[in-house]
């Protein structure tokens, strides 16, 4: 489970996301609000989450590789627009944030 803190309590919440899977990364934008999570073994995709607005649907964007290799490292930009992910192959791919959509990769 993912677990959301509560203000003023000392009980967080679970969030609606289960992964199937294992996460091989981690990444915070912002004042944390988002998070994204690099998944391997089953789903080889990447998992956004804000936090701020937990009623939203979790976004799910699919890994570079046809899902066949885990996504071993993640960044945002300073400003939080880009997301980075990188595969254990050594490919980086570009993420737009807000669109949730793929921009680019690096190889």
């Amino acid at each position: 489970y993912l677990w959301q803190p509560q203000p003023g309590t000392s009980s967080p919440t679970p969030l609606a996301f289960q992964p199937t899977s294992f996460f091989n990364s981690v990444a915070f934008a912002g004042a944390g609000s988002i998070v994204a999570l690099g998944t391997g073994m089953y789903e080889e995709e990447v998992v956004m989450l804000d936090l701020a607005r937990s009623e939203d649907p979790v976004a799910r964007l699919p890994s570079h590789n046809d899902g066949k290799i885990a996504v071993t490292a993640l960044a945002f930009s300073p400003d939080g627009r880009l997301l980075l992910s990188g595969l254990f192959d050594g490919a980086i791919t570009v993420w737009d944030v807000a669109g949730r959509r793929r921009i680019g990769d690096i190889y």
